[in-house]
Parts: structure tokens; C-alpha cells; sequence
């Protein structure tokens, strides 16, 4: 299962040909990002790291704390994902927490909180 957030938006086109002629348009442009509410770093190549997807994001940062509120893991690369592990040693399976702040294009900064659950 995956949650979506998605955002959509219209941009507005004006074009002025020579002869003094208007012409104007919209497109339909979407912003999203997605969260995966579960992983299974096993080693297997499917589904190893708990990565989010995003499109237009400008700015990223992603914090995953135990049940305990003890930080997990830390990015502000959202190109990189947690793949389980904790100071050196494999996370136990288990719900974790999480808290990504973000800002896409051409809007205001994010923060999305939620549980993701790991399963060994």
C-alpha cells in the first residue's frame, strides 16, 4: 500500500504572434509525492529500503524514530531511503514513525507524519 499526496495545479500560457494576435492556453501539471507504509529489508531486491517518490520537490528532509521516539535514521537526500539498519545493527521488525518536510515547485513547505511498519 502506498499513501498519496497529490497536488494539482494549472499554468497559464500567453502567447503575442507578430501580427499582434493572442493566443492563450493551460496545461495541467501534477505535483506528488508518494510514502510506501511498509518494507521488507531482506536482501531480496524488492521492496529492501523505505524510499519516498517525489516529483517537483525542491527541498527534503526525512527523520524515522522507533516506538520509543529514538532516531532511527536521518536524510535530506530524497533519492536515499533507509534500508533497516540502526547503528550497525538490523532495526527490529516493527512500526516505526516518521517525519518528512518538503517543498515542491512553486508551493509553500510540507510536513507529512506517519507510521511505516518493518518486516523482517
Amino acid at each position: 500500500m502506498v499513501r498519496l499526496l497529490l497536488r494539482l495545479f494549472f499554468v497559464f500560457i500567453f502567447v503575442i504572434s507578430l501580427f499582434s494576435c493572442l493566443k492563450d492556453d493551460s496545461i495541467l501539471l501534477e505535483s506528488e509525492i508518494i510514502v510506501p507504509t511498509i518494507f521488507t529489508p531482506n536482501g531480496d531486491g524488492v521492496n529492501d529500503t523505505f524510499k519516498v517518490i517525489g516529483k517537483n520537490i525542491t527541498s527534503f528532509n526525512m527523520t524515522i524514530f522507533n516506538s520509543k521516539n529514538v532516531l532511527m535514521y536521518s536524510t535530506s537526500d530524497i533519492k536515499q531511503g533507509w534500508d533497516g539498519i540502526s547503528d550497525d545493527k538490523p532495526a527490529p521488525q516493527g512500526n516505526y514513525s516518521f517525519v518528512i518536510r518538503f517543498a515542491k515547485r512553486y508551493e509553500d513547505s510540507k510536513t507529512l507524519a506517519g507510521n511505516i511498519e518493518l518486516v523482517r
